[in-house]
């Protein structure tokens, strides 16, 4: 084998480029394999930027809990079929485990890996290994202080905390024993499972109440009844309303009967609890 075709062949393992684009490269660069890499990358940058037009319904919800924060983002594909494959998890499980303490897209592009390299140009890597668009659509964390503790739980897992819908849950007790620990876990699958928009009531954006009550007040309305009756069906609409959009509000999944601040209470007797925050990422919402 002539030394361009042995060339052309590490090329190739190292960059997993074409035949015909190895070549090239290494034809700009004199046959220097280090200076194709590069005009490789270049290459595969601007097909990457071709492909970022591209519709990504697809992808992963992931998680991570350190010692001090937690982070949950949520990476995009075009099809399922890219969002299994092994090299875009691990791309995943890389994005993830950079992620301490971060809240913004744009600084996360900017953290490093051992390699030194960015997480923007690992995308852009990615991208053009695998042929299709691929965006971190978004990002969130949670900040750990003195008797808090975050929970995770992911649902629909490709591996571990990994899946289609993941929450994470911050909690603060005043002490972390195994029963506290084990209804955290519980409680963040709930989340997952029933997906609520707000802790509480008072927390509820007023717009969204707002609209509820325009709906069901419209459809109420044409059933002829009196304005008293129908005042009292409205308040029983709005408060089976609140059971399903608001955490604290809603029936604890394990039981389907008591509600999770009717837990938090119980639980509150024996060692005092308090949900401090959450956040939900279900793909594609």
């Amino acid at each position: 084998m002539s030394d361009l075709l042995e060339k052309i062949k590490e090329l190739r393992e190292i960059t997993s480029a074409g035949f015909v684009d190895c070549k090239k490269a290494l034809t700009e660069s004199n046959e220097d394999i280090e200076k194709a890499i590069v005009i490789l990358r270049k290459s595969g940058a601007s097909k990457a930027l071709k492909k970022s037009s591209r519709m990504t319904n697809e992808g992963v919800v992931c998680i991570n809990i350190f010692e001090n924060s937690a982070t949950i983002i949520e990476i995009n594909t075009e099809t399922d079929f890219v969002a299994k494959n092994s090299e875009f998890l691990n791309f995943a499980k890389k994005v993830i485990s950079l992620s301490e303490s971060i809240n913004k897209i744009d600084d996360l592009l900017e953290i490093k890996d051992l390699e030194e390299n960015t997480i923007k140009e690992n995308l852009t890597n990615i991208i053009s290994k695998l042929g299709e668009n691929i965006i971190i659509r978004r990002i969130d964390s949670i900040e750990l202080e003195k008797n808090t503790k975050v929970f995770g739980y992911v649902h629909n897992k490709y591996e571990k905390n990994i899946g289609k819908i993941a929450s994470l849950l911050k909690i603060k007790a005043d002490t972390f024993d195994e029963e506290t620990i084990e209804l955290g876990k519980n409680i963040s699958m709930h989340i997952a499972a029933s997906k609520p928009i707000s802790i509480d009531l008072e927390n509820l954006d007023e717009n969204i109440i707002a609209k509820e009550k325009l709906i069901l007040s419209e459809s109420i309305k044409s059933s002829g009844k009196p304005q008293e009756v129908i005042n009292k069906i409205l308040d029983g609409k709005i408060n089976k309303f609140y059971e399903e959009v608001v955490l604290l509000e809603q029936k604890y999944i394990i039981d389907n009967e008591t509600k999770i601040k009717k837990l938090i209470e119980n639980h509150s007797k024996k060692n005092k609890i308090e949900i401090i925050d959450y956040k939900l990422f279900i793909l594609g919402d």
